[in-house]
């Protein structure tokens, strides 16, 4: 197995443009990241981690399965913060949610039902587990930015997608 990354981004609630599937930011911002798992492909990046969370964890996970039904030699892995973790999702987004979760290689659940920290431990757990960490990330306080700074405190490469502009930045750990 090559090295693992793992994602973390907003959720439609910060970034609303996610509710549309056919926005020109949500397919610009699929594109740039479906991009970036590409240039990870090349650096050696077989194993990729989700959180599958509504929102950009969701995206990635579809843009994972999409490579690797085009050829690519990857796996994806659905790290779960807690199993009822759809418990309040509307059922559209639980509908994508379970079709995307059925196709994934490995499953990981962090907790047995949820508590106001199990996506922060579940975080903690991808970026533990992930040699790069892919990020929409544009500052905002909330989940997001707390899983950029642990990545940032494991020396974690941390390649970053600006959710307005879309223009990456890289930041190279220690890893």
């Amino acid at each position: 197995m090559g090295k693992k990354c793992c994602f973390t981004g907003y959720r439609p609630q910060k970034l609303p443009y996610l509710q549309n599937q056919f926005s020109e930011e949500y397919q610009t911002l699929y594109l740039t990241l479906t991009e970036c798992i590409k240039a990870a492909v090349k650096l050696g990046y077989d194993y990729f981690i989700s959180g599958f969370a509504e929102g950009v964890d969701l995206m990635a996970a579809e843009a994972v399965l999409n490579l690797k039904r085009e050829g690519y030699d990857i796996k994806l892995e659905a790290a779960l913060p807690a199993m009822n973790q759809t418990e309040h999702w509307e059922d559209l987004s639980r509908g994508i949610y379970y079709m995307l979760l059925d196709q994934a290689d490995r499953r990981v659940c962090v907790d047995q039902t949820m508590d106001p920290y199990s996506c922060l431990r579940r975080d903690e757990y991808m970026v533990k587990e992930s040699d790069l960490v892919i990020a929409v990330f544009d500052g905002q306080k909330g989940g997001t930015a707390y899983t950029v700074n642990y990545a940032r405190k494991k020396n974690r490469n941390l390649w970053i997608i600006d959710p307005s502009d879309f223009g990456i930045s890289k930041e190279e750990g220690l890893f």
